[in-house]
């Protein structure tokens, strides 16, 4: 045991540092993606918020994710709290936004099988044709006026005429865009952290290492910890890699994704809530909208 340690600290050690700066740096690109999305949906439902704050939120989310047991809810939830603290703004408004948001990882995600068939299994061809179905199904729901609509005539029945809760097809197609370059960042990532131990995947091995890293954080444990890890090791040795170098390149995703991940989230939750403490008798936090956009929001709903 204690020469596998050692040969896994020694891979570790060994580690190319501008790959894994290079990973890291692609680290910090998603979370700008992640608010950068978020903000789209939150404006196409007339909420303004300012990108840092949709950012702080992400980070947050990813901090409360990965030290509770929830299976990624207990992120969501605190993703909608930021922006409530931050930019006052309605919670069904910004659920919808954050629903909404997920809607938009599955056309993209579906492609991600596709990609990732090849290494999977080899009844690729099965596997790809189903997943395409379900793409198509997706995008057709998500994009398609009729759909739209009737869904939208649902929301109004239930929750009334007044409240807006359909995102505009143009800023779905913009939010499928930016979750199609979140994946990517997610695959070209492993992808750095494997060939900064000297290991080359193919890019279906490194969607195949995307898709197991999604699985196990949806495992209930404390941001997925040890099914992520096991799912990434046992990919790469199912892809040839040898046990210590699999798991020095698990090391070094994960010191990333959850490491830094984690801290990042811890720092931006505390900042999101400063002012608070800055603002004692505020009840509510300033409004950045600015007077175009309230102008233009009252005349639309006028």
């Amino acid at each position: 045991m204690t020469a596998i340690l050692q040969s896994i600290s020694t891979a570790i050690a060994d580690a190319n540092p501008a790959f894994v700066i290079a990973a890291l740096g692609l680290y910090i690109v998603s979370i700008v993606i992640a608010g950068a999305r978020w903000r789209l949906l939150l404006g196409a439902l007339a909420i303004a918020v300012r990108l840092r704050d949709t950012m702080l939120a992400h980070l947050a989310g990813i901090f409360v994710n990965n030290v509770t047991i929830s299976s990624r809810i207990a992120g969501e939830a605190a993703r909608i709290g930021v922006i409530r603290l931050r930019a006052n703004a309605p919670i069904p408004e910004t659920t919808a936004a954050a629903a909404f948001e997920r809607l938009s990882e599955i056309p993209p995600l579906a492609i991600l099988i596709v990609i990732a068939s090849p290494a999977m299994a080899r009844s690729a061809e099965t596997r790809i044709a189903i997943v395409c179905g379900v793409a198509f199904v997706a995008i057709l729901v998500l994009t398609t006026p009729r759909w739209r609509n009737a869904f939208r005539d649902w929301l109004q029945r239930r929750f009334g005429q007044e409240r807006n809760f359909l995102v505009p097809r143009a800023a779905m197609v913009q939010a499928m865009g930016w979750s199609s370059l979140a994946w990517l960042q997610d695959i070209a990532r492993l992808w750095l952290g494997a060939r900064a131990l000297g290991v080359r995947l193919t890019l279906p091995q490194s969607a195949t290492l995307s898709l197991l890293n999604l699985v196990g954080g949806w495992v209930p444990t404390l941001g997925g910890l040890g099914a992520v890890e096991s799912g990434l090791v046992g990919g790469l040795m199912l892809f040839g890699v040898p046990f210590e170098r699999a798991a020095a390149i698990t090391a070094v995703e994960r010191a990333i994704s959850y490491g830094f991940g984690t801290t990042a989230g811890a720092v931006a939750l505390a900042y999101a809530g400063a002012w608070r403490w800055q603002h004692p008798f505020r009840k509510t936090p300033p409004d950045h909208t600015s007077g175009r956009q309230r102008k233009n929001h009252t005349a639309n709903t006028a």
